[in-house]
């Protein structure tokens, strides 16, 4: 539970810092920087673990999975976000309208993965979206 804890932390502060970043420069550079920094860490990441090895053995699958992620999350969608950032002007609203990403992400489950819909599941997409609506009265 420790790296849940520590993942809401880091991407409750990370709204924050690209609201500040977002009124301060152009979204393309702020995009280019944050891809630079997260190519920096994922390589100390990796050399640190001495897993340089299994690289070579990662399938074709595995690639082309993570370059499409690559490119909608760590580009497209930061991109996208660091717009609305500007545009929407209000980072908490900004924040919480983004967060909704997982209504879209149980459908697709759902729909290509054949994943069951549960009662937990439908209970859950009510209360994100509830929490959405009321959030933005």
């Amino acid at each position: 539970m420790i790296y849940v804890l520590m993942t809401v932390i880091f991407w409750g502060l990370t709204p924050v810092l690209d609201k500040i970043a977002s009124a301060n420069a152009d979204v393309s550079v702020i995009v280019f920087i944050r891809s630079i920094t997260v190519a920096i860490a994922s390589t100390i990441i990796v050399a640190l673990g001495g897993k340089w090895s299994m690289i070579p053995q990662v399938s074709g699958k595995v690639l082309a999975c993570m370059i499409c992620s690559g490119f909608l999350a760590g580009c497209a969608g930061v991109f996208t976000f660091m717009r609305a950032m500007q545009e929407v002007g209000d980072a908490g609203k900004v924040a919480v309208l983004t967060s909704t990403y997982p209504l879209v992400a149980l459908i697709l489950t759902v729909a290509i993965l054949k994943e069951p819909v549960t009662v937990q599941k439908v209970l859950g997409t009510i209360l994100i979206t509830s929490g959405v609506v009321l959030l933005n009265r």
